[in-house]
């Protein structure tokens, strides 16, 4: 199942990446599925999660005031 395990590698890179940049004080809320979700006010540089060294999976960045 080479799909399901590469989104997982994406999706422990983001966090992982998050933690190293210290992106507090939002809290990360949840991972589930396909998303991270943070709690707080987010500078979240987007930039640097669109472009996690060694995939070229596209996937969204977004910032909202409540969950969609």
């Amino acid at each position: 199942y080479p799909i399901l395990g590469s989104d997982g590698e994406v999706m422990k890179r983001a966090i992982i990446l998050c933690n190293r940049k210290g992106l507090g004080p939002p809290v990360m809320a949840a991972s589930v599925h396909d998303s991270l979700t943070f709690d707080g006010d987010v500078e979240l540089p987007v930039e640097e999660l669109e472009n996690i060294p060694g995939f070229t999976i596209p996937f969204e960045v977004k910032q909202t005031l409540r969950w969609e």
